[in-house]
């Protein structure tokens, strides 16, 4: 038997979604923000190739990623009911 949503569970995943994914994307800048200058650091000081400073670049998103999500989560989940109060 399949259970349908409902239309308040439909609601309220709805207003959690969007904020999420805008969620994300400003805590992931703003945290890789944070080590931009060590990345500068590499191609300047220690003239690392560009290629080497972005694959570090997504390996530190994916650490990063491990605290954004959580985040993102109740940053969306705190937007979502404020609107619906």
């Amino acid at each position: 038997m399949r259970r349908r949503i409902s239309l308040i569970d439909s609601y309220v995943s709805v207003e959690v979604i969007k904020p999420f994914f805008g969620a994300i994307i400003l805590f992931l800048f703003l945290l890789l923000m944070f080590q931009t200058l060590r990345l500068a650091d590499f191609v300047i000081v220690h003239q690392v190739p560009g290629r080497i400073v972005i694959q570090l670049a997504i390996f530190l998103l994916v650490s990063i990623s491990a605290y954004t999500f959580p985040i993102a989560y109740l940053a969306s989940v705190i937007i979502a009911f404020g609107r619906l109060s």
